[in-house]
C-alpha cells in the first residue's frame, strides 16, 4: 500500500495542480482565443465531425477549413487530431473542450517530466517542484494562452529526452527499445519539428553512450530493434507526406523575415516566454556548473551545457536575421524561441540532479537538503501565482469587445457579445464560420512558393469568403451544390491535390475539364441551373498499405503488452500461491 502511494500520490498531486493553474479561466467562465486557436480549431472540428457522422477521409478536410478539401491533418498529428476531436465530441462545448485539452496538457508534462527527474534519480521533492515549475514554463503555458501546438510536443519530450539520459548513465542495457520508440513515435505523431530537434538530442547522447558502453553490440542491435518500431508504428505519418509531397507542390510554412524582434527570446520585454522563476533557475544551474563542476555528474554536466547552448539558440544572442538569410532551408524554424522547450526541459533536469547531489561543501547535507526543498517550494509557488495571472488576463479579453486574447488570433465577422454567442451555442461549425484565419499552409500551389501575403489573400477571397455554396457529406464525399445562371468558369471554394477526385454532375472531371487557381482552388464550367460537385480523396496504394501496417504495428504492440502483463501478473500469483 506504501508503494501504491508514493507512485500514485505525486501523480495525484500534479493532476491537481494542473486543474488549479486553470481556476481564473473556470472563475471567468471565459474562452482563452490565441493565435493559433481558428487554425488548431478547425482540425479537431474536422476530426470530431468525421467521428460524429462516421464520414471518414483522412486526408481532405470536409467539416473544417470552410469544408474546402484541404490537407491538413494528415500531415499534422492526425492521430492526435482524432484524440482532440473525440475530446471535443464527448464534452460537446468549445468551453468544456478547452478545459479539458488544457488540463490534459499540463498533466501530459507533469508527468513525462516527473518521469524524466525520476528516472535519473532525482529525489521525489524535487521532481514534484520542478514538474510544477515545467508546466508553468512559456514551453507549455503557451497552448493555454495562444493555443500553440508547439506545447504538446514540449509535453512529450521529456519522454524521449529520458530514453536520452540511460544511454549515458548505463553502461549495459543503454536502450530500453520500449522507452525509446514510443517517445520518439508520439513525437512524430504530434509535432514532427520538435521531433527532429528530440533526434538531434538523442543522436548527442548516443555517441557519448557509444563511447562509454561496455557492450556496443547490443547496443546497435536494440537501437535497430527501436528504430524498426518507430517506423512501424510513425508509418501513416511518413506514409502521409510520401503520398503527398510526391503527387503535389505545397505551400510552404510562411518564412519569418523579422526573427530577431517576432520569433526570439528577448531579456528586457515582458513578452512572457521567459520566466523569472525559469531564470533564476538556470542561473543558479549555470553558478554550480562553473564553481563545482568535476563534482558534477557527466549527464548533470551534459544536459547544463545542451541545456544553455538550446537556451541561446532561442535568444537574439544570434543573429538569426542574418542567419536565415545566409541558409533559408532554416527558415523553416520560423521562431527561433522553439529551442525554449528542450533548453527548459535540460536545465531543470540538471537542477534536479544538482540538488539531489549537492555538490557544495556542507557539514549538514540533510538540513542543507531541507532547506533547498523548501527554497524550491516556495520558487513553485511563485512560478504558479505567476501563471495564473497570466491565465487570468487572457481569459479576461472573453469579456472586452475584442473576444480574442490575441489580435492575430484572425478576422471575424462578428464581435463581443454576438461572437461570444457562437462560441457557446450548441453547433460548435458556427464559431468557426464567424471567424477565420487564412494560413495557406499545405494548399496546393503551381508554383514553389511559401506562405506569403499573397497566398494569404488569395486563401481569404477564393475560399473562406467564396461562401455561397452548399455543403454536406456523404459516404465519405464532400458534396457542394450550386445553382448557375450561365456556363462561363466558375471558381469553386474547393481546393484540389493531385489525388483527389472531382465529378461535376455526374460526370468525373478529367485534367483538362477544370483549371487551378495558384492556391489549387477548382475552375470548372458549370451548367445552367442546379450543379453538384462531388470531391473525395484517394491516395495511391503505397499508403494504403502503410496505413494498414501502421493499425497491425500498433495493435501487436497492444496484444504484446497486455499479454506480457497478464503473463507477470499470473507468475507473481503463481510464486504466492506456492
Amino acid at each position: 500500500m506504501t508503494k501504491v502511494k508514493q507512485k500514485l500520490g505525486p501523480i495525484l498531486l500534479l493532476a491537481l495542480v494542473s486543474g488549479i493553474l486553470l481556476l481564473p479561466q473556470v472563475n471567468q467562465h471565459a474562452l482563452i482565443l490565441g493565435a493559433d486557436v481558428t487554425f488548431h480549431w478547425n482540425r479537431f472540428y474536422d476530426a470530431m465531425m468525421q467521428i460524429k457522422e462516421g464520414n471518414f477521409q483522412y486526408f481532405i478536410s470536409m467539416y473544417g477549413f470552410s469544408q474546402s478539401g484541404r490537407i491538413v491533418n494528415a500531415l499534422y498529428g492526425p492521430y492526435v487530431a482524432y484524440l482532440n476531436g473525440l475530446i471535443l465530441l464527448i464534452t460537446g462545448s468549445w468551453f468544456k473542450y478547452q478545459l479539458v485539452s488544457d488540463w490534459l496538457i499540463n498533466l501530459v508534462a507533469a508527468g513525462s517530466m516527473y518521469y524524466l527527474l525520476r528516472v535519473n534519480r532525482v529525489k521525489r521533492g524535487y521532481s514534484i517542484c520542478l514538474a510544477i515549475i515545467f508546466i508553468t514554463t512559456y514551453a507549455i503555458s503557451t497552448w493555454v494562452t495562444g493555443q500553440q501546438f508547439l506545447a504538446w510536443g514540449n509535453a512529450i519530450m521529456p519522454l524521449g529526452i529520458a530514453a536520452a539520459t540511460r544511454m549515458v548513465r548505463q553502461r549495459q542495457d543503454q536502450i530500453n527499445v520500449l522507452e525509446l520508440a514510443l517517445s520518439v513515435t508520439l513525437m512524430i505523431q504530434t509535432h514532427v519539428l520538435s521531433s527532429l530537434v528530440l533526434v538531434i538530442i538523442l543522436a548527442i547522447f548516443f555517441v557519448i553512450g557509444w563511447w562509454r558502453s561496455s557492450d556496443r553490440g547490443a547496443l546497435l542491435k536494440r537501437l535497430a530493434l527501436a528504430v524498426g518500431l518507430t517506423i512501424l508504428l510513425t508509418s501513416n505519418v511518413w506514409g502521409a507526406m510520401l503520398e503527398v509531397y510526391s503527387s503535389n507542390q505545397l505551400i510552404t510554412p510562411f518564412f519569418n523575415p523579422d526573427p530577431m524582434n517576432s520569433g526570439t527570446v528577448a531579456f528586457l520585454t515582458p513578452d512572457g516566454r521567459l520566466s523569472m522563476a525559469f531564470a533564476v533557475l538556470m542561473v543558479s544551474q549555470l553558478a554550480m556548473f562553473i564553481c563545482y563542476r568535476r563534482r558534477l555528474s557527466l549527464i548533470n554536466q551534459l544536459v547544463t551545457v545542451l541545456g544553455v547552448a538550446f537556451f541561446i539558440l532561442s535568444t537574439q544572442l544570434l543573429p538569426w536575421n542574418r542567419i536565415f538569410e545566409l541558409v533559408p532551408t532554416l527558415g523553416l524554424i520560423q521562431f527561433p524561441y522553439r529551442f525554449l522547450g528542450p533548453a527548459i526541459i535540460l536545465l531543470l533536469l540538471g537542477v534536479g540532479l544538482t540538488l539531489t547531489a549537492h555538490p557544495w561543501p556542507t557539514v549538514t547535507g540533510e538540513n542543507t537538503a531541507h532547506v533547498m526543498l523548501i527554497i524550491l517550494v516556495i520558487i513553485s509557488l511563485l512560478a504558479g501565482l505567476k501563471t495564473l495571472g497570466v491565465t487570468q488576463k487572457a481569459a479576461a479579453h472573453w469579456g472586452s469587445q475584442q473576444v480574442f486574447a490575441n489580435p492575430h488570433g484572425g478576422s471575424h465577422r462578428l464581435q463581443g457579445q454576438q461572437l461570444r454567442d457562437q462560441f457557446a451555442g450548441p453547433d460548435l461549425g458556427q464559431a468557426l464560420k464567424a471567424v477565420w484565419k487564412t494560413t495557406p499552409d499545405y494548399l496546393p500551389s503551381k508554383h514553389n512558393m511559401s506562405a506569403l501575403g499573397s497566398s494569404y489573400t488569395d486563401c481569404g477571397k477564393e475560399i473562406v469568403l467564396n461562401n455561397h455554396f452548399t455543403k454536406t457529406v456523404k459516404n465519405n464525399h464532400l458534396i457542394i451544390r450550386w445553382s448557375s445562371k450561365d456556363t462561363q468558369p466558375h471558381l469553386v471554394s474547393v481546393v484540389k491535390y493531385g489525388h483527389t477526385k472531382l465529378t461535376l454532375n455526374g460526370r468525373e472531371l478529367s485534367q483538362g475539364d477544370y483549371s487551378l487557381t495558384d492556391i489549387g482552388a477548382v475552375k470548372v464550367s458549370p451548367k445552367v441551373g442546379e450543379n453538384t460537385l462531388t470531391v473525395s480523396y484517394q491516395p495511391g496504394h503505397l499508403f494504403e498499405g502503410l496505413l494498414l501496417l501502421n493499425w497491425l504495428a500498433w495493435l501487436g504492440l497492444v496484444v504484446w503488452l497486455v499479454g506480457k502483463r497478464f503473463i507477470s501478473k499470473q507468475q507473481v500469483a503463481d510464486n504466492l500461491s506456492r
